[in-house]
């Protein structure tokens, strides 16, 4: 598609003073130009060139779509592990670890448990909490992490 354009211009020149003195003048002028592509059927390759950088532009969006994809496919297969180790907390394991402190704390009453069994039972419950803990740490950081590949943010503190 050939470029036309179009220009025009209008100068004045004042009369000058002293020894530049001379006569006032107006000029008016205009011009068309009209740009045919005969050059780029002879030189094609800054038409190839250009076909080759939106090729190259195709293929590197491509591959940040792809690098996204996989983010966030990552983020999540982290989140439902958290989630369901999570669960194995929350379905009876802290539960468990209650009444195994309970059971040994009511053996020791009745004589038949050591001090010794009653602060391994405490223990053992306490680093089941603390796993619990860290699990929930875990499952909030996996899922901001899964959020923010996604791009997406519903979280609300």
């Amino acid at each position: 598609m050939p470029d036309l354009s179009v220009s025009g211009s209008f100068f004045h020149t004042g009369s000058g003073s002293g020894d530049f003195l001379q006569e006032p003048d107006n000029t008016i002028s205009g011009g068309v130009s009209l740009n045919l592509p005969i050059s780029r059927r002879l030189h094609p390759g800054e038409l190839e060139a250009a076909r080759a950088a939106r090729t190259q532009a195709e293929f590197q969006l491509r591959s940040a779509q792809l690098t996204v994809e996989v983010e966030v496919r990552d983020a999540y297969e982290k989140y439902q592990a958290a989630a369901r180790r999570l669960n194995v907390f929350r379905s009876g394991l802290l539960r468990d670890a209650d009444r195994v402190l309970e059971a040994r704390l009511y053996a020791y009453q009745r004589g038949g448990a050591t001090l010794l069994e009653v602060i391994d039972a405490q223990r053992k419950s306490s680093d089941v909490y603390l796993a619990y803990s860290q699990a929930l740490s875990d499952h909030a950081h996996a899922l901001v992490t899964l959020e923010e590949a996604a791009a997406t943010w519903d979280v609300s503190f």
